[in-house]
């Protein structure tokens, strides 16, 4: 392992991520679990230094992680989260928890043959999806496939390339994994193809049924001559699925079926899977998906969890996904087409329009903004914090980064100044004379003060007293000097995240740790650190709500892999808890996980696989509405008055009634040829007088006016 590989710890900083441990190492980097702001685990892949350090690497890579995001799905997690540019290249992505195929068929022996066709079916969507967007896997295999309870999950795209672009390896570099290579990747690796992958199907396919894949030899050599000169193994029995793996295996790219063909076989022929554990159940046809969504109000307001399809989870490393989405996106085709709501009835036509009223050029890539009556600020890559007139859209002022990575925690208008934590990538822990917290005055951009202390995630202030949280505790300073008034951070992992509402400091620390199992939500006294009351949360797993509530505070639990929501709990500032409510994910969802805002007595819910907006009411999960999205369209948002904003993928921004779907108004497109923002996410802040502050490119910022400014976020 190299330097970077040993500076790069626990308590280091990757972007806005916190790392946690090493999960390990391959050709292109190291991938490490990650933190991130609101306590989501992500899988963290960070490039090595010699690939990041040249620029045409650097250039490809950032094209193969725009067209990572322009897809999520079923069977992969999509990438959340990027750097494309400056000293280190990276992409975040989320767990995904099980055994890999390799992992069951080497501890419990060949999969039966109803399972293997199932796999097929979903083996084969998912190509089809990764090829639509222009994509080659190039090392499709065993290890790179995931068993969940949710079907299979392809894994791994550190060698996937655009078709017909360059490869990221040198002319003589010898890419993937000879026992699943096809024949054009030895002879030609410029002319490997999307058959290339149909090809290695086959042979996953056929490790799957028998154990061992269809080319054997002594030495990678030996296997590279079989593979093309001579006949695969051949299976045992035969039969429709034999007859499809075989098609799939041979020499001539043409002669293999496509992935489109692949699925027609599987659903006309007779191995198409059975009903109780079938593709027709996760992939139903358009006359059965028809018929569902007709039935969607009934099947939402019954209780229990989602039925699962298949479960196969065995002894095996924690796997993640580094990998692409695969959704068949709906267009949205105007507001004529837009979704239907549970009675059948079309939503309401356009509301009014809102004005641009400015835009402004970010200094490069933009992160997380916020606003105050006089100023927008945002973080960039290359600064810390840039302000920008609220009114004109005029640059203020940047302050520059002192470290490597910075977060900009809370905002006090008040005291005129942004509190920013900043940290080096190569810290270990306890490292913390390179991490420092800062106040940045806003009328000048200048450090009020500067101290060193662990790379906060999250921070409130309470009067002169400033609650920071972090990935080892929390503390207290004096917002006036930043000396610390009190500390509970320790040498070993307890994120701790704390929340300002109502006027008390509320913390959330997610489990588990040296100490406890299960997350807790905390009262917190911010003038000492002493808890008030403390609850037990019934998941390690949890997250901070984006709820319209502001006189309480909503907890996400989440299931084991945090790809699934499975209950929303409110509590007011005694720890009384107020709600309830168990969450059941859409019938089709993929690993990445959905999206949910939470209004008084009902959520808007991201439906990723079928391409959706879905309002459903809490306490009996009827349908009230549902708005078609594409898979470029930014996550919803809330604000504290149950309006949700959606940003387009053609740069227009929606407002619409959480409680019915009602568009109350639309504003004009922002001309920008960028494309979004990265990391997902919403990317935009709601002021008080209801004039949202979006990113709607990679750099560009804009302010859009509402028709009403009365009528405001509050």
């Amino acid at each position: 392992m190299d330097a970077y590989g040993e500076r790069l710890g626990p308590g280091a900083t990757v972007g806005h991520y916190v790392v946690d441990r090493l999960l390990g190492s391959g050709g292109m980097g190291r991938v490490f679990v990650a933190v991130s702001p609101t306590g989501r685990r992500v899988a963290m892949k960070v490039i090595r230094e010699e690939y990041a350090a040249d620029p045409r690497f650097r250039a490809r890579f950032a094209r193969e992680v725009e067209a990572a995001r322009r897809v999520s799905g079923a069977y992969t997690a999509s990438v959340i989260d990027a750097a494309t540019e400056g000293p280190l290249l990276w992409m975040a992505t989320l767990f995904v928890p099980g055994p890999s195929l390799a992992d069951r068929v080497g501890s419990r022996g060949p999969l039966p043959e109803h399972e293997v066709r199932v796999l097929a079916y979903e083996l084969a969507e998912a190509l089809r999806d990764i090829h639509r967007v222009g994509l080659v896997h190039r090392d499709l295999k065993p290890s790179n496939i995931l068993l969940t309870d949710d079907g299979p999950r392809v894994i791994d795209f550190g060698i996937a390339r655009v078709d017909g672009t360059e490869r990221l390896t040198r002319t003589d570099a010898l890419v993937g994994t000879p026992a699943f290579m096809a024949p054009e990747q030895f002879l030609a690796q410029a002319g490997a193809g999307p058959a290339a992958d149909v090809f290695a199907l086959g042979g996953v396919l056929t490790y799957a049924l028998t154990g061992a894949g269809p080319f054997e030899g002594d030495s990678p050599y030996a296997i590279a001559w079989h593979v093309v000169h001579d006949e695969p193994a051949p299976l045992p029995g035969t039969g429709p699925l034999h007859e499809l793996i075989g098609r799939c295996l041979a020499k001539a790219p043409a002669a293999r079926p496509t992935p489109a063909e692949i699925l027609e076989l599987l659903r006309e022929s007779t191995i198409r899977p059975p009903a109780t554990a079938s593709a027709e159940h996760a992939h139903p046809s358009p006359e059965r998906e028809q018929k569902e969504e007709a039935e969607t109000g009934q099947r939402d307001a019954a209780p229990g969890r989602r039925p699962r399809r298949r479960v196969v989870l065995g002894a095996g490393a924690l796997l993640v996904s580094l990998a692409l989405g695969l959704i068949a996106w709906q267009q949205w085709a105007g507001w004529a087409d837009r979704g239907q709501g549970a009675s059948g009835a079309a939503s309401s036509p356009t509301g009014p329009a809102a004005a641009v009223s400015w835009t402004a050029k970010l200094p490069s890539d933009v992160g997380h903004c916020t606003a105050t009556d006089e100023l927008v600020l945002c973080e960039t890559q290359q600064e810390a914090v840039t302000a920008y007139d609220a009114r004109t859209g005029k640059r203020r002022w940047g302050t520059a980064r002192t470290r490597d990575n910075s977060i900009m925690l809370t905002v006090s208008p008040r005291r005129s100044l942004v509190i920013v934590a900043e940290g080096n990538n190569h810290i270990d822990t306890g490292g913390w004379e390179r991490q420092v917290l800062r106040a940045v005055d806003l009328a000048t951009g200048d450090d009020r003060w500067n101290v060193k202390a662990p790379m906060g995630t999250s921070a409130v202030l309470s009067g002169t007293d400033l609650v920071v949280g972090s990935a080892f505790g929390i503390s207290g300073r004096n917002v006036e000097t930043g000396a610390e008034t009190w500390d509970r951070t320790t040498s070993k992992s307890a994120p701790a995240y704390p929340r300002m509402v109502a006027g008390a400091v509320v913390s959330l620390r997610p489990g588990p740790t040296a100490t406890r199992l299960r997350a807790v939500v905390e009262g917190i006294d911010p003038h000492t650190g002493d808890v008030r009351w403390s609850r037990d949360l019934p998941s390690p797993n949890v997250s901070w709500a984006h709820q319209s509530d502001k006189d309480s505070v909503g907890i996400e639990v989440w299931n084991s892999g945090m790809t699934h929501m499975t209950e929303y709990m409110r509590f007011d500032t005694s720890g009384t808890r107020r709600a309830s409510h168990e969450i059941d994910p859409p019938r089709t969802a993929g690993e990445e996980p959905e999206t949910i805002v939470f209004g008084p007595t009902w959520k808007v819910v991201r439906d990723r696989v079928k391409g959706r907006l879905v309002g459903t009411g809490l306490e009996d999960g009827t349908v009230r509405w549902q708005l078609p999205v594409t898979g470029s369209d930014a996550d919803p948002y809330i604000d504290a008055k149950g309006r949700v904003y959606v940003l387009r993928s053609n740069r227009t921004l929606v407002c619409l009634d959480g409680a019915d779907g009602r568009e109350l108004w639309r504003s004009e497109p922002v001309r920008t040829s960028e494309p979004g923002p990265s990391g997902g996410g919403s990317h935009l802040t709601v002021r008080a007088d209801g004039v949202v502050f979006a990113a709607v490119g990679k750099r560009t910022l804009a302010a859009f006016e509402p028709p009403d400014r009365a009528g405001g976020a509050g």
